[in-house]
């Protein structure tokens, strides 16, 4: 017996998923396929996605599945949640398909739907930050922001651009319906206090 069939026969014996996900899980998502005893290969989609339309976000992450169906996996991993309908009319192939049972993204982090809605209760008009969302930025959607929600309903635009769009009423309408989130929250995760304990450590990894 050579090193392949070696290498070939412990691979049999795990179990193989992939992992298709928001960019703004790496770290977390990361993490736990780093405690795995499965082998999970993962591919990230654009933050953006989750401001894109519902259909328009579904036809793309069927693609992904599509693409890898058949491919030898146990199962197909999704990385998202109900964020923007986006998983409505999702399809499995001949490869299982496995959705978590979350609204969100904020679900996901905070850990179960029970938690978030009682701080969702008690803390209205919150806006929610995790460092994946800080970190995959802007930058980001710029491929697709001429198709976006955000461009779709004019929330890119400056009041003055509203006011001409749509008059004065209108337009201080759309504002004071923004001005409803008071307060910005940011969620940490276990992978977050790995990371400030290593920053502390490697102060030079840290842009100044």
């Amino acid at each position: 017996m050579n090193d392949y069939s070696i290498i070939n026969s412990i691979n049999s014996k795990f179990r193989r998923f992939l992992l298709i996900a928001c960019e703004v899980l790496q770290r977390e998502l990361f993490y736990c396929a780093a405690k795995s005893t499965s082998v999970i290969d993962i591919e990230f989609c654009s933050q953006g996605y989750h401001d894109l339309d519902s259909s328009e976000m579904c036809k793309r992450i069927q693609k992904k599945i599509d693409h890898y169906d058949n491919k030898g996996y146990d199962a197909i991993l999704l990385g998202f949640a109900l964020c923007s309908n986006g998983i409505l009319g999702l399809k499995a192939g001949k490869t299982p398909l496995v959705i978590p049972r979350a609204h969100d993204c904020i679900t996901l982090l905070i850990g179960d739907k029970e938690q978030y809605m009682e701080y969702f209760s008690e803390n209205p008009g919150t806006y929610y930050l995790s460092s994946g969302w800080i970190e995959r930025d802007a930058k980001n959607l710029e491929d697709l922001r001429s198709i976006s929600l955000t461009a779709k309903f004019g929330m890119d635009k400056s009041y003055a651009e509203l006011v001409n769009e749509y008059g004065e009423e209108n337009a201080r309408y759309i504002f004071e319906f923004w001005l409803l989130l008071t307060q910005i929250s940011e969620i940490s995760t276990s992978t977050d206090k790995l990371l400030k304990k290593q920053r502390k450590k490697n102060p030079c990894n840290t842009r100044k």
